[in-house]
């Protein structure tokens, strides 16, 4: 591989590293920037042909690392300093998609189970939100804190988060960010790696912070491994009922996102009351923004998928 195409798969993987945010897909993003099919083929090959595939992943996976640390450290900084605008914009990054996904689902038949589909949806999603913050407010139960203390069930709750994260990414159109950010262990695992009370300031977290990113990966592996197969057989045999289920999901984590215990602080107060006026104005502006942005640019990498399986098919 040359100069020039190393560091051409370099940016392509970079932009991927923006799947970091909690409403964007990574898979989107790569068909976005054409190394969907080569990435998928080369993960799929890595066993037969090692050498050839590790070259062509390398500069794809580099840019998705450096480009996600610096993803996660923007959005750790500017989420401290206004948690509504940047809620809307996670918001208008999920209400993106939901067209794309609704077109998905089809109310031409099996209309009841699909309602009850999206319905069950909704309310897992929403309902995650809302007991991360009756957990706080009732049981004591404060993510941040107690990563940063190392107790022993974060390491089970990075496993499950890296688990159900992975395990997102398989369906189309899910953000695996989003996923930890609506279970409200987005900002925890973040605060891994960034802010003062990182493992890189503070060293006394060193091991439970290595030891809490093992747990991701972990649950990140046996995400893909398990639920990659039982997913592809939902897409086959019952996809539109599968599309209705996830669009309730998408649906219900909007709520989520503006209900989790993120957004509550030390005294259990919301940050909505502290909220300025101008922010409010921003974020709404914002959120429509984002949402029209950001649907055109789904729509535009559904379609360019679509037709690159059209021509392989024609192909064949």
């Amino acid at each position: 591989m040359n100069a020039k195409r190393f560091f051409a798969q370099f940016g392509r993987g970079c932009s991927m590293g923006l799947g970091m945010v909690p409403g964007v897909s990574a898979g989107t993003l790569a068909v976005i920037v054409g190394i969907y099919d080569e990435l998928i083929d080369a993960l799929s090959s890595l066993r037969k042909e090692f050498k050839r595939s590790f070259v062509r992943l390398l500069p794809i996976v580099l840019g998705v690392l450096i480009a996600s640390a610096l993803v996660l450290l923007g959005v750790h900084f500017f989420y401290s300093k206004a948690e509504f605008i940047i809620c809307c914009v996670f918001a208008g990054f999920v209400l993106g998609t939901i067209p794309l996904i609704a077109n998905k689902v089809g109310f031409k038949n099996e209309t009841g189970k699909k309602i009850i589909g999206i319905v069950i949806g909704f309310i897992v999603a929403a309902g995650i939100g809302a007991l991360s913050v009756i957990s706080k407010l009732y049981w004591g139960l404060e993510f941040s804190a107690a990563f940063i203390e190392g107790r022993w069930w974060t390491y089970l709750a990075c496993l499950v988060a890296g688990f159900i994260a992975a395990a997102a990414c398989i369906v189309p159109g899910i953000s695996g960010a989003m996923i930890l950010f609506i279970f409200g262990l987005y900002n925890p695992c973040v605060g891994i790696y960034a802010g003062a009370d990182s493992m890189f300031h503070n060293h006394d977290r060193i091991l439970s912070g290595l030891g809490l990113t093992a747990a991701i990966l972990v649950g990140g592996l046996l995400g893909i491994i398990l639920t990659a197969k039982g997913m592809r057989r939902l897409m086959e045999k019952r996809r539109e009922i599968t599309f209705s289920v996830v669009f309730g999901f998408v649906l219900g984590s909007i709520v989520s996102i503006f209900c989790n215990q993120s957004l509550l602080n030390d005294a259990n107060e919301w940050a909505y009351s502290q909220t300025p006026t101008w922010a409010y104005v921003v974020g709404s502006i914002l959120f429509v923004g984002v949402a029209v942005g950001f649907y055109f640019v789904s729509r535009y990498a559904t379609k360019s998928k679509e037709k690159a399986e059209e021509q392989s098919a024609s192909v064949d």
